[in-house]
């Protein structure tokens, strides 16, 4: 409640956008000064594909170099009928924060609706803990690790890998601990 805001950054994406994700949204060009507290406010975006959904996500900055947190996220879709929608790319964000301390957090998208493994193993390559089994709707989603193993016990510090299998592929995120 204290300070000017002085700038917006405001983003887009494919995928659902969320703090772990914010920085790796594109920018949108041209944005307006921010104008007094309370005064209304509007910015277009253009030249988006109308056979996608997108999603858009704010933060502002204020005089003293303060970044809110993020805003609420808006989804913007056309309705189409008939049309054959080729789906997104699929991939598996980087572990944030990293290094942690008491748990980390990941995003990740997948092309088309299937089964979804998430698992994490130690740098020997033993496995520690299952973070995800299930099915999973084409699109985005969040993935929470307590930097727990599966019976429950506080993992050491050391360097972990996480490995998603995430429709047709094998992705990995490292995640470094430290107790």
């Amino acid at each position: 409640m204290i300070g000017t805001a002085t700038r917006y950054d405001i983003r887009f994406s494919t995928v659902l956008i969320t703090d772990a994700n914010f920085a790796l949204a594109a920018t949108l060009p041209g944005l307006p000064t921010p104008r007094p507290a309370g005064s209304a406010e509007s910015y277009v975006a253009a030249n988006l594909d109308p056979t996608k959904t997108y999603y858009f996500a704010l933060k502002t900055v204020d005089d003293r170099a303060n970044v809110s947190k993020l805003s609420n996220v808006v989804v913007v879709t056309w309705p189409t009928t008939g049309v054959d929608i080729a789906p997104g790319p699929t991939w598996l964000s980087p572990a944030w924060p990293n290094p942690a301390r008491l748990a980390v957090r990941l995003t990740f998208a997948v092309s088309y609706d299937g089964p979804i493994q998430v698992d994490a193993f130690d740098i020997a390559g033993q496995h520690v803990r299952t973070l995800e089994a299930r099915w999973h709707r084409a699109g985005g989603g969040d993935l929470a690790w307590d930097l727990r193993d599966d019976a429950g016990r506080s993992v050491p510090s050391g360097v972990y890998l996480v490995r998603a299998r995430l429709n047709d592929r094998v992705l990995t995120s490292r995640v470094c601990v430290i107790r």
